[in-house]
């Protein structure tokens, strides 16, 4: 049986603790004003908040019709023993490692600004990453880029479907 997409799209709720940056500066990347880095299909696979150190949250790409994504980090906090989240909230910074592979590093400069220096999402799934001081999404590569007033920096398509063996 071929399951059918859902007609209505139903919008993403951000969690209640989430706060996004004013300023941020993903990967040379700039933002201000922007709700979230990337949306895949209306949902952010990545939120990075306000907080001593910043509050991440990052999703992978799950093999569930109904559930397509599932949080593995949820508030700074992993869900799952291979992915390590180190905050210092004397330095403001965080780092994301599933086993010994950095996810996200980012730290808070001073006058609140998030500076995201390292994110490479391949490892959950998603084909969004950082390389030689460029932003890769999907097929898209970025570099120089401003965002201003908007909801996400970028849109990229649905996650990957489930290959046939």
């Amino acid at each position: 049986m071929i399951q059918q997409k859902p007609d209505a799209i139903v919008a993403f709720t951000p969690p209640d603790d989430y706060r996004p940056f004013a300023n941020v500066e993903v990967c040379g990347i700039k933002g201000r004003n922007v709700e979230y880095i990337v949306e895949a299909e209306g949902f952010p696979p990545v939120l990075i908040g306000m907080g001593e150190a910043p509050l991440v949250w990052m999703a992978q790409v799950t093999e569930e019709p109904d559930a397509p994504w599932r949080w593995v980090v949820n508030q700074g906090v992993s869900a799952s023993s291979a992915i390590r989240v180190l905050a210092n909230t004397e330095e403001h910074s965080v780092l994301v490692k599933k086993r010994s592979v950095p996810l996200l590093a980012a730290y808070i400069e001073q006058g609140g600004k998030l500076v995201v220096t390292h994110l490479d999402m391949r490892p959950l799934g998603i084909n969004i990453y950082s390389d030689d001081g460029h932003f890769y999404a999907g097929d898209a590569k970025m570099d120089n880029c401003v965002y201003i007033n908007v909801r996400s920096m970028f849109e990229i398509g649905p996650p990957p479907a489930k290959r046939l063996a």
